[in-house]
């Protein structure tokens, strides 16, 4: 208790430089928290499903015609889940297929609930993942137009009246009864949703063998460490049932079962961004913590007589200890209110920039993050001054204290050079691929062109083109399938004679006017102008290995008819930078598909005000509203945003933290050199020679630090860029122009602080001697 008193006392009496500790505590345990926290949280994805260790997704590759055998993906066929659970009774519990559907619009009433996290399931979906039904029964799901809602969405739409048989609209066009209710997915899953559609909603035509490779399989086994190899092994057998013939050749499938809890954390994005963030915390972590020994340590010279005074007084090494220990305890646990104020004040950018709320980010299963980040950093801003001081000799009363004064400053300061360097190397390579993926040729011209999906038959079609063309503000109008940056369905693609030429082919419907309205890049033939027919782009070529002019070939993708090849485009990115070029296939058809997409006049933000303000007249009983393509693009590449952002606020924590160290050191160094410094100016030395004698020695131990923090950046940097297919190539130019920057701001930083020292008269410092 009476170490606690002369802790208080003493930051009372300093609290100038209690303050600096202060702040550059709150920032660093604040950020670091985050970090760590969101590195937690991306490591217990779908760990929240009871019996996790026997629920495993369905995963399919496939070998080419070259024996090249392709990546793992989690889309199979729709049929795929229920046929497991037939053939294999012994050894799976349950299985159910899944078609995700980013997002839906329901009405109840005249009331609009947009942006509605939604997939399509079967019945087995519950027993399969184990989330709990809180009303009604699944078997709801084997009947069309029934749908099951979250807990969190049945109660913000029918507040605390029973949703169960009640009515919604689904898109304005569908109504859809309410079979049940489930408890809320977790934020940390990934297959979230809060809207569940019965498998049978969608077309009877969908889901079928060898055609339609758009669907999630989970699988329940009853004991995963028998039932996994031996339904791996006889699926090749299986499939022969379901698809018999030479032509459906299921020997190019591999089929494989990965445990739901590690599909996340083995994606290598995620790895690389668990790393990433990982560095970023335990560097901002260890610059803190070695920031508050260094200010500590630097006021060893004017604490040395007080710690002496102690020990003539009786007090031990241990109780000098413990007296440092219940200052730490004292300026961290106003640190940590500070950082929960200012956690509070900033939370909704906070929230946007590790998008997860913060009642997702820090739960009770993750409160020992926030408590260890303290822990770790009372522990080493504590200990290491506190026995450094305990140390301190009696004799100390007697004389100044002197001894080792830079064996401790130099590594400290080094630390947090070098953690200064790479954070501002690697925000350099993120803001640079960003600029890149935000500005980059997309293969097409999504510019001034406005998107609605609209339920419509074909001849309804028709009379909304016709009706949109007519409208003043409309440039033109065409319909497809999906959005150009929608990622499109996968489809096995064949040639005439039923053998397999593509596994995977991005495939979408189109009108006749779709692609020119688009700007795509012809490159072979002609556009699509007739029934019947297909435009594939170049790697659709590379795939398949043709060369030359392949106009009139023809390929069969199991929907009706063969098609003509009548052309071929320049590749584009049909989802975004992190995919690779897929093979694409448009496939032509008068009336197009139910997405509208619409280019309209200058000025686009007031035409697309306009354009669904008419929309609304035109189409009253639908769900038509218009949005920008090109933010939907930019949409995309939210998390790279987002790690943007979180990254420059770690950037601005670890400048602020060593401008506080470094203004610290700097100030102690003048004030123990003052002396000698007057000396040397009584001898004729000149200003300059001092701002010299004092730059060089921390320029010493800042030219290493930063050198090694720029590597560093570097090495984290190619690390994060992996994960795009286009990325750009930071050259050596620009890591050593932001190391050149650190080294002139710290230089910059020493001469202001040592300007008014080296100009001032020598008389006035001999004389306080």
């Amino acid at each position: 208790m009476k170490q606690l008193y002369y802790a208080y006392q003493y930051i009372l009496r300093s609290w100038r430089e209690q303050s600096i500790k202060i702040v550059s505590l709150a920032v660093g345990v604040l950020v670091s928290m985050l970090l760590f926290a969101r590195v937690a949280f991306e490591l217990n994805y779908d760990s929240f499903y009871p019996g996790t260790e026997n629920l495993f997704m369905l995963q399919c590759s496939y070998t080419d015609k070259d024996g090249m055998s392709g990546p793992s993906e989690p889309y199979v066929y729709g049929k795929m889940p229920g046929a497991l659970l037939e053939s294999f009774p012994d050894y799976i519990e349950s299985a159910t297929v899944i078609r995700t559907d980013l997002s839906s619009v329901l009405f109840n009433g005249e009331q609009r609930y947009a942006d509605c996290r939604s997939i399509y399931a079967d019945e087995h979906l519950f027993a399969t993942t184990g989330v709990a039904l809180l009303s009604g029964n699944a078997e709801s799901l084997l009947r069309p137009q029934v749908i099951f809602l979250s807990q969190t969405l049945a109660r913000q739409i029918f507040g605390d009246t029973d949703p169960l048989n009640k009515t919604l609209v689904a898109d304005k066009t569908t109504p859809m009864t309410v079979g049940g209710v489930f408890e809320d997915i977790p934020e940390n899953s990934e297959l979230r949703y809060d809207v569940v559609y019965s498998f049978a909603t969608l077309e009877p035509s969908r889901g079928g063998w060898g055609y339609d490779i758009s669907y999630l399989g989970l699988v329940r086994f009853r004991d995963s460490t028998t039932g996994v190899d031996n339904v791996t092994a006889r699926i090749p057998e299986m499939l022969k049932k379901y698809m018999p013939g030479e032509k459906w050749q299921t020997e190019r499938e591999q089929y494989s079962f990965v445990p739901v809890s590690t599909v996340h954390s083995s994606m290598p994005e995620v790895h690389r961004m668990v790393l990433i963030m990982s560095v970023l915390a335990f560097v901002l972590l260890l610059v803190t913590a070695l920031n508050y020994v260094l200010i500590s340590v630097s006021a060893l010279p004017r604490r040395a007589k007080g710690v002496g005074v102690h020990k003539c007084n009786g007090a031990s090494a241990g109780e000098i200890l413990g007296c440092f220990l219940c200052e730490t305890f004292l300026v961290t646990a106003v640190s940590l209110l500070l950082a929960v104020l200012l956690l509070y004040q900033f939370r909704e950018v906070i929230e946007d920039s590790v998008h997860v709320s913060l009642a997702g980010l820090f739960t009770l299963h993750t409160l020992w993050i926030p408590l260890g980040v303290v822990i770790v950093l009372f522990l080493i801003a504590g200990f290491l001054p506190g026995r450094l001081f305990s140390h301190i000799p009696v004799s100390q009363v007697f004389r100044r204290y002197t001894n080792q004064r830079m064996s401790w400053k130099r590594p400290l300061l080094f630390v947090q050079f070098a953690g200064m360097a790479f954070i501002f190397g690697l925000l350099a390579v993120i803001l640079m691929q960003y600029y890149t993926v935000m500005n980059h040729d997309l293969g097409y011209t999504p510019e001034r062109v406005a998107y609605s999906y609209i339920r419509s038959t074909d001849d309804e079609r028709a009379l909304i083109k016709s009706n949109l063309n007519n409208l003043p503000m409309v440039e033109k109008v065409a319909c497809s399938w999906n959005e150009m940056c929608n990622g499109y369905s996968g489809f096995v693609v064949y040639n005439v004679d039923g053998t397999r030429l593509l596994d995977d082919a991005r495939t979408s419907f189109c009108d006749y006017s779709f692609l020119p309205m688009m700007g795509v890049h012809l490159k072979q033939g002609k556009f699509i102008d007739g029934p019947d027919q297909v435009i594939v782009n170049e790697e659709f070529l590379r795939r398949a290995h043709w060369t030359g002019n392949v106009q009139g070939r023809q390929i069969d993708i199991k929907w009706d008819n063969p098609r003509t090849i009548v052309g071929v485009i320049a590749d584009y990115s049909n989802l975004n930078a992190y995919v690779p070029k897929a093979p694409i296939i448009w496939v032509g058809s008068y009336s197009g598909g139910g997405s509208y997409s619409v280019r309209l006049k200058e000025p686009f933000a007031e035409n697309l005000q306009a354009l669904n303000k008419e929309v609304a007249l035109l189409l009253p009983d639908r769900d038509a509203v218009f949005a920008s393509l090109n933010k939907k693009i930019k949409t995309q590449y939210d998390s790279v945003r987002r790690f943007r952002n979180l990254v420059s606020i770690a950037s601005f924590s670890i400048l602020l933290i060593a401008l506080m160290g470094l203004w610290g050191y700097t100030n102690d160094e003048v004030r123990r050199r003052s002396k000698e410094i007057a000396i040397r100016k009584v001898n004729g030395a000149e200003a300059s020679s001092i701002l010299w004698l004092l730059s060089k020695e921390i320029g010493w131990t800042a030219l290493p630090g930063v050198l090694l923090g720029i590597v560093s950046a570097w090495y984290i940097g190619e690390k994060w860029l992996e994960q795009f297919s286009e990325s750009v190539a930071p050259g050596l130019l620009l890591f050593m122009g932001i190391a050149v920057a650190i080294l002139l701001f710290i230089w910059s930083m020493v001469t202001v602080r040592t300007w008014s020292v080296a100009n001032e008269n020598p008389v006035n410092s001999i004389q306080s001697e």
